[in-house]
């Protein structure tokens, strides 16, 4: 049940992610660093937004035991005053403090994109509820579809000549379709009562869970807050660019799997033990592929964006260290959600962002070169990772031993596929010169190459893994309905 619930997210994201790719790639070739460097400060407003929306309304529907009409049409009302709270913050405070505090073209991004934060927020209800019942085909399909559309608005535009717009419009085609579909298939309609107790339970629950999503991603933006800081939105744009393979992939393959994690756990005999068997699982499947992006980081970014953004490639390779620690820590969070620790999520995800503010302030203090910085801060991730599981092992007997076996695995795994790819691409490049397809073309073939032999020997290993994961199904965990 498992592994088709994870299948059917993954390739409900997978459109999307590669058709706003292809429109990406177009964009980044046509304006300059400086004007990339404002959207992507703006798309991070709307982001951190983004992460304030849940207010727990989800964990608390997909956990509750009965869905009554009072608790769900509650939740459902804090659901629009949030969204409408959102809207306003963008009219009233970011506009405004873009304008004085930047330019008038941040401001006027941040007006564009001020109806944006709320449109997730509405969608985030009606997904709560799919996600509960588990009905991860539909989404699937759901996701197929909108993203053809968004995908497809991006990329015509693009090719107008519409620059950071296309991309702008496509986002707000992909949550507004979101938003309507997810209406028509939940089919909720509100009959009970707005009751204050539950709107006071929401609340209680839902301000730790949306404080500690805010300081989880105001972790993963460290970078940005330092880079924009120190080094300009020019910068900003280089490392936006430089990561955007290994983002896009892990939004393609780890992000989809929290719609999975906590009903999985929810549902587990033994949570901790279901837990090691998820995310081994996955870091056997998602650390080669970030191993091999990060050791082809360079040829990536030249082929797709060209020698404008060369700078950036060197980026890749450092951000793709990270993933041997993601991975692992990855769903954590859902995890202590499942042990109704929301509180424990909080002052982990504060104590992982000061981590990382302290070795962003050592890098500023050093006066550290762009990539030194960037490295720097992927140490960082490392120390905050390792804080977590250590308070896991004295707060909820998290087996500590355990964690960094699969770290060493995962660790091993990356490097294999790192040394490998490495190998490989220049022996490809020295042996498979073609000259004959054009530069991009060319550049294609010989990434194909590298990437499917380098998997080809890490195959057999695959294979063991399987079998071992088939013998110790984590099905077996799962509580007989």
């Amino acid at each position: 049940m498992i592994v088709k619930a994870s299948a059917w997210s993954i390739a409900g994201s997978l459109i999307e992610k590669v058709l706003l790719l292809v429109a990406y790639v177009i964009v980044t070739r046509q304006v300059d660093k400086i004007e990339f460097g404002l959207l992507v400060l703006v798309l991070l407003f709307t982001e951190l937004l983004a992460y304030v929306a849940g207010m727990g309304i989800s964990q608390n529907i997909i956990r509750a035991e009965k869905l009554g009409d009072d608790f769900m049409t509650s939740n459902k009302h804090f659901n629009r005053l949030v969204a409408a709270a959102l809207t306003g913050v963008m009219l009233l405070i970011l506009a405004p403090g873009a304008y004085y505090f930047h330019s008038a073209e941040l401001a006027k991004l941040t007006l564009i994109m001020a109806f944006y934060p709320a449109l997730p927020a509405l969608a985030s209800f009606y997904m709560a509820i799919m996600r509960r019942d588990m009905r991860f085909k539909e989404l699937a399909i759901r996701t197929a579809g909108i993203s053809l559309l968004s995908g497809l608005t991006g990329i015509l535009l693009a090719l107008a000549g519409a620059g950071v717009y296309a991309l702008i419009a496509a986002k707000y085609a992909y949550s507004i379709a979101d938003w309507w579909i997810l209406k028509k298939l939940t089919k909720f309609i509100s009959v009970g009562r707005v009751d204050r107790q539950h709107l006071r339970e929401t609340w209680d629950t839902g301000w730790k869970l949306s404080s500690a999503q805010v300081f989880n991603y105001s972790s993963s933006r460290v970078y940005e807050l330092f880079i924009t800081t120190l080094f300009g939105p020019v910068y900003l744009a280089v490392l936006d660019v430089g990561r955007k393979f290994i983002t896009t992939f892990f939004r393609m393959s780890l992000t989809p799997l929290n719609n999975v994690a906590l009903p999985y756990l929810s549902r587990a005999k033994d949570p901790i033990a279901a837990y090691f068997a998820f995310v081994r699982v996955i870091a056997a499947l998602v650390v080669p592929v970030a191993a091999i992006m990060g050791s082809l980081s360079v040829p990536l970014t030249l082929v797709f964006f060209g020698e404008k953004w060369a700078e950036s490639a060197v980026v890749g390779q450092i951000i793709s260290f990270g993933v041997v620690v993601q991975v692992l820590t990855w769903h954590l969070n859902s995890l202590m959600v499942k042990y109704g620790r929301s509180g424990l999520v909080l002052n982990l995800q504060i104590a992982a962002f000061v981590v990382l503010v302290v070795f962003g302030a050592i890098g500023a203090l050093l006066k550290l070169q762009f990539h030194e910085f960037v490295a720097l801060l992927v140490s960082g991730t490392y120390v905050a990772a390792f804080l977590k599981v250590i308070t896991l092992k004295f707060y909820m007997d998290f087996p500590l031993s355990k964690f960094c076996l699969a770290f060493v695995e995962s660790l091993l795994i990356f490097g294999f596929n790192f040394i490998v790819s490495t190998y490989l691409w220049k022996l490809i490049v020295l042996q498979v010169s073609i000259d004959r397809l054009g530069y991009f073309l060319d550049g294609m073939l010989q990434l194909t190459l590298c990437t499917v032999l380098t998997l080809v020997l890490y195959l057999p290993y695959l294979i063991h893994l399987y079998k071992r994961f088939r013998n110790n199904s984590s099905d077996s965990m799962i509580k007989h309905s």
